[in-house]
């Protein structure tokens, strides 16, 4: 099967790490990014420090027409840009697979594919680090989770070969539900890291407490209003659960923060503002984590 990967990243790597022993992987680079510039090979270390030196192999963006799936692994804020630069070459019976933190991508994007265009949703639990643009990391084992956004279904033979060749893939006909659960989580822990500057594990203590619950009762009103059952206390325990799982990670908001990088509050906790101004009902604390978030970010721009 020949799968084009958008994204470089952590999460294009670790997916091109599992599947391009199987599969003909190749990346498509930036439209502005020079041949002569790219990468091509990296070293990759997985769970067991073990490391191991992978090539690299690119695509042009006309070449698009002959891949099986394409898989777009990138920061929510970049997927409208991808879409665009991909949408003339696509060919509507090839699935596109969107694999992003937060919500409110298929809005921005959706205008701008033919209504037949196959369109999948990946959610993931892997833990993966670019350490340099040459080193990347697995850093902890999770699961990979593929669900329909448009017109896909299991039976799509890309979809199959997926699952089955992927390791820790399984489809989900309820992956809304699993996409709020997601953004639920991301909306606690990614911008309690970046505001106060730690670890994920530093969350457990007892001086965050409070404004954490704050955040979950927030989250669980806007859901229900979207007609989706989270369940406060399950939530709030698998929320503690991964903050104790993941003890010693960075959140991606904390990194993007601390590199000077634009972050992705607006589709995590900016999500929830845009669902309450359609619910009506107010989400104070996302209100104060969206604007701190904003406020390190131009911070950061000055420095």
């Amino acid at each position: 099967m020949k799968i084009v990967l958008i994204g470089a990243g952590a999460m294009g790597c670790l997916l091109h790490q599992q599947l391009q022993s199987r599969h003909q992987v190749q990346f498509l680079p930036k439209a502005t990014t020079p041949l002569a510039s790219l990468h091509q090979n990296y070293s990759f270390m997985d769970l067991h420090g073990s490391r191991k030196d992978l090539s690299l192999h690119y695509v042009q963006v006309e070449q698009l027409k002959q891949a099986d799936v394409i898989i777009c692994a990138l920061k929510a804020y970049q997927m409208r840009p991808a879409v665009d630069y991909i949408q003339p070459y696509l060919h509507s019976d090839c699935p596109l697979i969107l694999l992003h933190n937060g919500m409110g991508v298929l809005q921005q994007i959706r205008s701008v594919l033919a209504p037949d265009q196959l369109i999948g949703l990946m959610l993931s639990t892997q833990g993966a680090r670019r350490h340099r643009p040459d080193f990347v990391q697995h850093t902890g084992q999770g699961q990979w989770q593929l669900g329909n956004y448009q017109n896909l279904t299991e039976q799509c033979p890309a979809i199959q070969l997926l699952i089955e060749d992927l390791g820790n893939c399984s489809w989900h006909d309820d992956i809304r539900t699993r996409q709020w659960t997601k953004l639920a989580i991301n909306s606690v822990i990614n911008p309690l890291t970046a505001i106060y500057d730690i670890l994920n594990g530093e969350l457990a203590k007892v001086q965050y407490q409070s404004r954490m619950a704050m955040l979950v009762d927030e989250i669980v009103a806007q859901a229900d209003y979207a007609e989706i059952t989270l369940d406060k206390e399950a939530l709030t325990n698998t929320i503690e659960q991964v903050i104790r799982q993941t003890a010693q990670n960075s959140s991606s908001m904390r990194e993007d923060i601390l590199a000077g990088r634009c972050s992705e509050i607006d589709y995590i906790n900016g999500y929830i503002l845009q669902c309450s101004q359609q619910s009506k009902i107010e989400a104070p604390q996302n209100q104060l984590c969206v604007t701190q978030i904003k406020a390190l970010e131009q911070q950061n721009k000055r420095a």
